[in-house]
C-alpha cells in the first residue's frame, strides 16, 4: 500500500458540502462546520462522517504553524515522456547508415520495487537496409518496439511517431504504434519516436500508482571507424498534450492511511476478521487539499511541541478546475478562527 510520513499524526476528513448550522445526524455525509470559540482562541471542526457527528482535535489558534489550501490543478501531473531521435552529426545524406545495427534500449528503474538494483530492459532494433530513410527508420523502429512490449503482462509506455509539423516549443502530431499498426499506412514524414508512461494499476490498500521511471539510450554504431551513440534522447514531458493524472487515487492512498489514526491501524490484517471502514474518496474525480499544521505545548515536562495536521479534502470536480466547496469551507474556516488561508482560483 501507499505510505506517507506524517509528524506525530494527520487526520483526513472528505468534504461534500460545508454547513452554516449545526451538524446532526440527519445530516449528509461529508457534511463539514467550521467552528470556534468566542474568543476565537480554538478551532475545530464538526463534522458528519459514516459512523455519525463527530468533532476534529481542538486547534490553538496561537499554536497553528501553517494553514494553506492547494488546488487540484497544481497536484496533477503529466506522464514522463522521452523522445529519440537520430544524431545529424552520424548520417550519410541525411539517411542512417546502410548495414548498421541500430539498437535502443529503454532502462526502466525501480521496476516492481523501490530500490535502484530493480532494474528492467526492454530494446528496439533496426538493421539498416539500402533506401532507408530517416523517416521509415523510425517506423521500423517503434514497430519493432511496439512489439517487444507486447509481451509484457500490463501496458508500461505508449509508443508514438512524431511527424515534421513540430515547432521550438511545440511537439508535432503524434501517431501512436502498436502490433497492430500496418506500417505501410504510415505516410506522413516523421522526426522522431516518442514514448510515454502508461498510468499503472491501481488497487486501494494494495497498489499504490508510482511513476514509470524510464531512460532512452542509444547503443553505439560505427561511424568512420568510430563507435558512436546513434541517437539523441530528449525530455519532452513539459511539450506533451495528453492527459494528466489526477491526484484522485492519491488522495484515496491519504485517506485509507490516515483511517489507521482513527482506529483502523492495522488496516485489512487478519482478514476477513477485521474493521470493515467506509471511504468517501472517489478515484475518479480530483480533490482539493486545506492542510492545516498546527502542535500541542503544555506544562512541565509537556513543553515541547508535538505536531499535528488536520487535512480536509473537497472534490474539485472530473477535472479538478471546480473549487466551490474548497472555498466555502475556506472563507468559514477565515470567519470563525480569523485566520486568512487564501482561496482558490
Amino acid at each position: 500500500m501507499a505510505t506517507f510520513s506524517q509528524n506525530q499524526v494527520q487526520q483526513l476528513y472528505v468534504v461534500s458540502a460545508n454547513s452554516s448550522t449545526a451538524i446532526t445526524s440527519g445530516s449528509a455525509v461529508g457534511t463539514v462546520k467550521p467552528c470556534a470559540d468566542t474568543a476565537k482562541s480554538h478551532l475545530y471542526f464538526s463534522y458528519r462522517g459514516e459512523g455519525g457527528v463527530m468533532r476534529s482535535d481542538l486547534i490553538d489558534i496561537s499554536k497553528i504553524v501553517s494553514a494553506k489550501a492547494t488546488s487540484a490543478v497544481k497536484m496533477q501531473r503529466q506522464p514522463f515522456a522521452r523522445k529519440i531521435a537520430l544524431n545529424n552529426d552520424f548520417l550519410t545524406s541525411s539517411a542512417p547508415i546502410v548495414g548498421q545495427d541500430y539498437i535502443l534500449e529503454i532502462a526502466f528503474r525501480n521496476y516492481i520495487g523501490m530500490s535502484e538494483n530493480d532494474q528492467y530492459f526492454k530494446f528496439g532494433m533496426v538493421h539498416c537496409a539500402s533506401g532507408d530513410t530517416a523517416s521509415s527508420f523510425y517506423i521500423k523502429l517503434a514497430k519493432s518496439l511496439a512489439v517487444n512490449f507486447s509481451r509484457e503482462v500490463g501496458k508500461v509506455v505508449t509508443i508514438y511517431l512524431e511527424d515534421d509539423g513540430g515547432t521550438a516549443g511545440a511537439l508535432g502530431a503524434l501517431t501512436e504504434v502498436t502490433t497492430a499498426t500496418n506500417i505501410t499506412s504510415l505516410n506522413d514524414a516523421y522526426v522522431g519516436i516518442i514514448i510515454e508512461e502508461y498510468p499503472q494499476e491501481w488497487v486501494l490498500g494494495t497498489f499504490s500508482q508510482v511513476p514509470v521511471n524510464f531512460e532512452l539510450i542509444s547503443k553505439t554504431i560505427t561511424f568512420n571507424g568510430d563507435d558512436v551513440n546513434w541517437g539523441v534522447a530528449t525530455d519532452v514531458t513539459a511539450k506533451m498534450t495528453t492527459a494528466k493524472i489526477g491526484n484522485g487515487n492519491k488522495a484515496a492512498d491519504l485517506e485509507y492511511f490516515c483511517m489507521g489514526n482513527r482506529g483502523d491501524m492495522y488496516r485489512m490484517v487478519g482478514f476477513p476478521k477485521v474493521l470493515n471502514t467506509k471511504y468517501q474518496i472517489n478515484p475518479s474525480l480530483q480533490y482539493d487539499f486545506i492542510d492545516i499544521q498546527y502542535y500541542y505545548s503544555g506544562d512541565a515536562e509537556c513543553v515541547q511541541k508535538s505536531p499535528k495536521t488536520i487535512t480536509l479534502v473537497a472534490p474539485a470536480g472530473a477535472a479538478g478546475t471546480t473549487h466551490t466547496i474548497a472555498n466555502a469551507v475556506i472563507g468559514a474556516i477565515n470567519t470563525a478562527s480569523g485566520l486568512s488561508i487564501a482561496t482558490i482560483s
